[in-house]
């Protein structure tokens, strides 16, 4: 690198830092590897080409970190007994294999990284994980059709930077399986530690005063002005109790108006949170649009906006929900759809019974009789947050609650999630999950016809 440095331009070197390349992971790079990090002009990549020769030639010692070469790559993968039959059946045959299969492939390829970080020799960079990755698509043609969507490189599904995003997690088989092993290492062998926490943030005395006296604010009309701007100045304090992992209710404890005005506060400090956000939305047009994705579904929901955001969920959770009675009739299907959609939207006459005895997680209540149109409540780690007549504001403020009260979005509402960060919120781009994508092509598609009418 230090031979580059003086030869190359200013430019094309800081491409080379940008992306982290050693010595060690330039001997990987190929020519269409310089075009893919920004190097485009012909002679910069002559001169790296050079050296990359020069360092294969010079500077390969057994036992280093390395991907193996185009050529040996499917050597390494014959060699594995149990693998074989994969590679003879479905590889070479210019089949896709299963997705546990690809798992297994890369578990096989990374067996040399697994060595070389027990032995304390060091971690491969992104740059290796990036490299095996481009391998395994030019060994194998038919792989780049496991990309995460029609826009992301032909190797995603391996490594991806970034997941796509400016900044943020890698993603990819390849990246998991480098995670997986370090999280496996004994505390002592890890690259990076979490360091023992000696002090805790500093709050102003004032400030943590000035939360107690707004706390005994009554929230009536007449102190809303007063509460805001409050909650406002405590915002400081809020942060550290989401830095600490405070429950919901030590939140409430500290900052009770979180729940006043039925949600208008949880709203105002989601902005302050992400002041970029726009605060218009087209949540409505979404939910129209999901009516047109599953419709042979949830016929029996009376009211049109739950029953578009619940084919929309559908339509992610392609397995269906088995009844487990036997019985059988027309309540079968409503049971079945019912238990599918559960992690989002359930019914209940019986609120309080419902919060003591039947909360699995952070979901919207619907007070009324199955698929029956009513008040809609956020149940919140066993509390009531907000109730409202209107499903798009219910469901806009649940979106809202998990970054304001710092809670981890259930497994189950993780893809839904995406959907409404990528076309409500725009606080993500594209999601990792090539469904989420699909859906989200789909309905920016329709709003954009319905647009595109409207206009002529």
């Amino acid at each position: 690198m230090d031979q580059l440095r003086n030869n190359l331009d200013s430019e094309s070197y800081q491409q080379l830092v940008a992306h982290k390349v050693t010595d060690q992971s330039l001997r990987m790079f190929e020519d269409a590897d310089l075009v893919d990090i920004g190097i485009t002009a012909k002679r910069p990549r002559k001169i790296i080409l050079a050296s990359i020769e020069n360092i294969r030639a010079t500077q390969l010692h057994p036992g280093e970190i390395e991907c193996s070469p185009e050529e040996n790559l499917r050597a390494v993968l014959i060699e594995d007994v149990k693998f074989r039959f994969v590679v003879y059946n479905e590889l070479d045959q210019n089949k896709v294999p299963n997705e546990k299969n690809l798992r297994s492939m890369i578990r096989i390829l990374y067996q040399q990284y697994e060595k070389t970080i027990f032995d304390s020799k060091g971690y491969p960079s992104t740059n290796d994980q990036w490299q095996l990755a481009k391998r395994i698509v030019r060994v194998f043609p038919q792989l780049k059709s496991t990309r995460i969507n029609e826009n992301a490189p032909d190797e995603s599904a391996f490594f991806w930077w970034h997941s796509g995003k400016v900044s943020g997690d890698h993603s990819g088989y390849i990246f998991h399986r480098v995670r997986n092993i370090a999280k496996s290492l004994p505390k002592e062998l890890r690259k990076y530690s979490r360091p023992d926490l000696k002090t805790r943030d500093f709050i102003p005395t004032l400030l943590v005063q000035r939360a107690a006296n707004l706390s005994e604010l009554i929230a009536n009309s007449e102190n809303i002005a007063e509460i805001k701007k409050g909650m406002e100045e405590c915002f400081p304090l809020h942060q550290l109790l989401l830095r600490e992992k405070k429950s919901v209710k030590e939140i409430l404890l500290t900052l009770p108006h979180l729940t006043s005005y039925n949600g208008l506060m949880i709203n105002d400090a989601f902005f302050r949170m992400n002041p970029q956000v726009s605060k218009q939305h087209a949540m409505s047009s979404i939910l129209g649009k999901g009516l047109l994705l599953a419709p042979g579904i949830f016929r029996s929901v009376e009211d049109v906006q739950v029953k578009g955001a619940l084919r929309i969920y559908a339509k992610l959770h392609r397995k269906g929900v088995k009844s487990s009675s036997g019985e059988a009739g027309p309540s079968n299907g409503m049971l079945a759809e019912e238990l599918l959609v559960g992690a989002l939207v359930q019914w209940t006459q019986d609120l309080k019974h419902h919060v003591d005895n039947k909360y699995e997680g952070p979901h919207i209540v619907c007070e009324a009789p199955i698929f029956k149109s009513g008040s809609y409540r956020i149940i919140f780690d066993k509390v009531v947050l907000s109730s409202s007549e209107s499903f798009i504001d219910t469901l806009d403020l649940f979106w809202k609650c998990f970054q304001v009260f710092g809670g981890r979005v259930p497994i189950k509402l993780q893809m839904y999630h995406d959907v409404f960060s990528i076309l409500i919120y725009k606080t993500q781009t594209n999601s990792s999950r090539k469904c989420v994508n699909d859906i989200c092509l789909v309905l920016k598609e329709a709003i954009q016809a319905e647009i595109q009418a409207e206009e002529s």
